[in-house]
């Protein structure tokens, strides 16, 4: 991760640390808005001998053109918001789309905010593992707000979601645009539900999301999850797939939820693998057992580096690559280890609380491999972050 990244934004005063970051930000990313403003602020008060020097560093920039884009992107439902927060921080996503000016009566922010509180609510938690029901009221309540604007606008009045998007935007989001924008509020509900393990009312919320329009990307997602928490893998990778399929702006969480699938599928056929024992006439069934597993295995890798190309700064998909590669018959210690190093440099809090609640385990048949090695890697890795 570059170590640009790292530094909070305030701090940085130096035009070439501002392009750098600008740079190291994907596109799109909300805060290249705020380093463009940043230049032309100190371009604006600079001397004439730093003008020039900070002119040059602006217009290596594009403003111009990248202020469109930006701004683009922040005109349709689900847009860059949902990632924004696993660059530069989810609180500090909250507090910006909190101060613009017509946060209270903008669709598009009402909505986006309601999801960041979402986010909020399934990740953040106090010193005892507790979440705050507080970012769950918040979500819910805003997502409500959302529901009842779009209800009740015209689509004319929703135009600033198709703003200067043209061919970008998918053709079913074109049509009936109120609904569909209902039915991604109500999926909110639905999340927020899974969170909860209220499998009934999440039920019910998916069908309450299908009936105003039964074509986001979003609702698949949450069919997904909800076939995944109830243990019907099938099904679950049925409607992920139906998600990605439909290019959703979250397509990075729904391959990562995939590659969870495929890892439980996993571990369910290792159980039935233990389960044989040694007994000669399972040897075909071993074989085949084995088979299926080195085929379950490659799949969520594949899917766990699919979220990552759509998402290089999603942390968790690299913790599961990690764990996923312990699942092996060859020793991968120290590629697993490698992996969650990256994740825990993105998100040092998630992971190490992973890493503390759930031990790390190898499976390899290799004889060569000391499988009592991984705890004192875990611990080495969590003292360098001093965790």
């Amino acid at each position: 991760m570059d170590p640009i990244l790292q530094k909070p934004l305030k701090e940085i005063t130096s035009p070439e640390e501002l392009a750098d970051l600008f740079h190291a930000l994907p596109e799109k990313h909300i805060e290249r808005l705020y380093i463009i403003e940043r230049l032309e602020e100190l371009r604006n008060t600079a001397t004439d001998k730093d003008k020039k020097k900070i002119s040059q560093a602006l217009h290596s920039l594009h403003p111009e053109k990248n202020r469109d884009i930006i701004i683009s992107a922040m005109q349709i439902p689900w847009g860059d918001w949902s990632r924004i927060y696993r660059v530069r921080g989810l609180f500090r996503a909250i507090e910006f789309i909190e101060n613009l000016d017509d946060s209270d009566s903008n669709p598009n922010a009402i909505y986006n905010l309601s999801f960041l509180y979402y986010i909020a609510y399934g990740t953040a938690t106090d010193e005892n593992g507790k979440k705050n029901t507080t970012y769950r009221e918040k979500a819910l309540s805003l997502a409500k707000k959302a529901r009842a604007i779009y209800d009740n606008e015209h689509v004319g009045r929703l135009e600033h979601f198709m703003t200067r998007m043209g061919s970008l935007i998918i053709q079913q989001w074109r049509k009936n645009l109120p609904e569909y924008c209902t039915a991604l509020a109500a999926n909110i509900v639905t999340l927020i539900d899974l969170i909860d393990h209220k499998y009934d009312q999440a039920l019910s919320s998916i069908n309450e999301s299908f009936e105003p329009h039964p074509t986001p990307p979003e609702i698949y997602f949450s069919m997904g999850i909800y076939f995944l928490r109830m243990g019907a893998f099938n099904p679950a990778i049925r409607m992920l797939n139906e998600s990605i399929k439909e290019r959703g702006e979250h397509s990075a969480e729904a391959y990562y939820q995939l590659g969870r699938v495929y890892y439980l599928k996993v571990q369910y056929f290792l159980k039935q693998l233990d389960n044989l024992g040694e007994e000669q006439n399972t040897t075909e069934r071993k074989k085949r057992l084995r088979k299926l597993i080195d085929k379950r295995i490659q799949k969520a890798i594949d899917a766990f580096q699919a979220s990552l190309s759509e998402d290089q700064y999603f942390p968790l998909p690299y913790y599961w690559i990690g764990l996923t590669h312990l699942l092996k018959r060859e020793c991968t210690c120290e590629k697993a280890i490698g992996l969650i190093d990256i994740a825990s440099n993105l998100d040092p809090k998630t992971i190490s609380r992973y890493l503390k609640t759930f031990p790390l385990d190898c499976h390899s048949e290799n004889a060569t491999c000391d499988k009592k090695k991984l705890k004192p890697m875990v611990e080495e890795l969590l003292s360098q972050k001093g965790l």
